[in-house]
């Protein structure tokens, strides 16, 4: 679950693309959805990257930390 107190936002996986691409696409309350990242596997790389080895270059990783509190993992 990704969380922020300023307003409802999430992502999407657009699987009904005809070129076999399936980007993941982010969006906010406010405004319309936009590319991501080109790929889940390219997101996922990069959080494992930051879980992994302390940092990390990805979309959803850039600039970011992972720590570990209350059992749960928290980007700061």
């Amino acid at each position: 679950m990704l969380a922020a107190a300023d307003g409802h936002h999430g992502m999407i996986l657009d699987a009904g693309q005809t070129d076999g691409s399936i980007p993941v696409l982010a969006y906010r309350e406010t405004a319309y959805a936009k590319v991501y990242a080109s790929s889940l596997e390219q997101l996922l790389t990069g959080v494992a990257d930051v879980l992994e080895h302390g940092q990390g270059n990805s979309a959803l990783t850039r600039g970011y930390r992972a720590s570990v509190q209350d059992e749960r993992v928290v980007w700061s």
